[in-house]
């Protein structure tokens, strides 16, 4: 009897519209846009989309039979782009667009190789990608139509997690590209890093030199920082912020537990993957790595944000 009791109050909290007694109250406020993300609560990787203090969450692509992941949005809101296949064959993934209320579904990318890791030009005309079409991850650009596919990095190493800068000038990405010397090839750094380049592919630039794995580069609003993922083996991986021209390094979270970022418009609050509460959820903090709350609570995986 005492069971039933229980949970015909729980029933009735519900229902009369107050938060869940198992879920602590959040101080997220009014935040703008919605953020989309990937989650394996229906046992397969689904794109969701929900509000930035975690309501009204929903599933937003459906697919059951493929796993989507690691999706961008553009500047505009209008579109969505998406990597589509399924873990059980790796080659199978390719990139697919949308627009933002899930109509006009359209593959992009037909490879017998893996394609994957889509973002945006900030006009919304190009999306850059990385694909193992040549034999090694590479960086790819193409037309939002699929069309005009461009390779940008020629490397023997890999080269992935390709990000738009906002002015368009510039794409961040990480990659394994640093020799001893140029007549060998020991290598000297076996460890991803972050470089920047000329949207041609030209004018490449090493931000972070150090003994590290660095990934997942993703830029600030208005282009002067660059947030990254940094695992150091043995402490975990976090949230770390530099400079665009790679200073000023900073570790965000420094929990060990954190990665993959996406910046509100305005700069001042990101959003981040986390296992800190026991669980991959979405959390967001402020710029500064200060106020982390949590956002999503799911007995699944919640993870690769994109804020827009």
């Amino acid at each position: 009897m005492r069971k039933i009791e229980i949970l015909s109050i729980i029933i009735i909290l519900l229902l009369s519209g107050c938060s869940s007694p198992f879920l602590p109250e959040k101080d997220l406020g009014n935040l703008p846009g919605n953020i989309y993300f990937t989650s394996s609560r229906t046992g397969d990787c689904e794109i969701y989309v929900m509000n930035p203090d975690g309501t009204d969450i929903k599933n937003f692509t459906n697919s059951r039979d493929t796993d989507d992941w690691l999706c961008t949005v553009s500047s505009n809101g209008e579109r969505i782009a998406f990597t589509r296949g399924t873990f059980r064959n790796f080659d199978s993934f390719e990139i697919w667009i949308m627009d933002s209320d899930g109509s006009n579904l359209k593959q992009l990318t037909h490879n017998d190789k893996a394609d994957g890791h889509p973002d945006f030009s900030p006009d919304g005309k190009k999306i850059v990608f990385a694909s193992w079409r040549d034999g090694n991850e590479e960086i790819y650009t193409m037309n939002t139509d699929g069309s005009n596919q461009r390779r940008l990095t020629n490397n023997p190493t890999n080269d992935n997690d390709p990000d738009w800068s906002p002015d368009g000038s510039r794409i961040a990405f990480k990659s394994i590209r640093a020799y001893s010397n140029e007549s060998s090839d020991e290598m000297l750094d076996s460890d991803y890093e972050i470089f920047v380049m000329d949207t041609t592919g030209e004018n490449i630039v090493r931000l972070t030199n150090d003994m590290y794995s660095d990934h997942d580069p993703d830029w600030s609003p208005n282009g002067q920082k660059i947030a990254f993922l940094r695992y150091i083996e043995g402490r975990g991986s976090n949230v770390w912020v530099m400079s665009s021209d790679g200073s000023k390094q900073t570790n965000l979270t420094k929990s060990g537990d954190s990665w993959y970022t996406s910046w509100l418009e305005d700069g001042l609050k990101i959003t981040f993957c986390s296992t800190r509460s026991g669980n991959t959820d979405i959390w967001i903090m402020n710029s500064d790595g200060s106020n982390p709350l949590q956002v999503t609570y799911s007995y699944f995986t919640d993870e690769y944000p994109a804020w827009r």
